[in-house]
């Protein structure tokens, strides 16, 4: 007689279950939630407070781009400057993100 036996089942079966939890929290998220919270979370804000791309003034300005005031000296990748000037990040709204000025590839690298 053969020792082999089926193993999967119970896991497909909890796999399966797992899906079926997903789903009905998934309808009763659609059904009962609060769709601005989404936004809110799919949606960056610009300094100011706006929804990027939902707010008056902004709609055309989907994405949001961080930068730093102008003057500010460059920031070299890897730099221990690099993991402070997080606070000093400003949000603006913009339709593309910034291509690199001619020459500062060079200037950041790390190499």
């Amino acid at each position: 007689r053969s020792r082999c036996h089926c193993t999967d089942m119970l896991c497909c079966l909890v796999f399966i279950v797992a899906l079926l939890a997903m789903a009905a929290l998934g309808a009763f998220g659609i059904k009962n939630g609060n769709p601005e919270v989404l936004e809110r979370f799919a949606h960056g804000r610009d300094s100011y407070g706006r929804l990027c791309g939902l707010d008056p003034n902004v709609t055309d300005f989907r994405l949001v781009y961080y930068t730093l005031l102008e003057g500010h000296p460059p920031v070299l990748n890897g730099s221990s400057e690099a993991l402070d000037i997080r606070k000093q990040l400003i949000p603006v709204c913009t339709t593309k993100c910034p291509k690199a000025a001619a020459g500062d590839e060079k200037k950041n690298s790390t190499r």
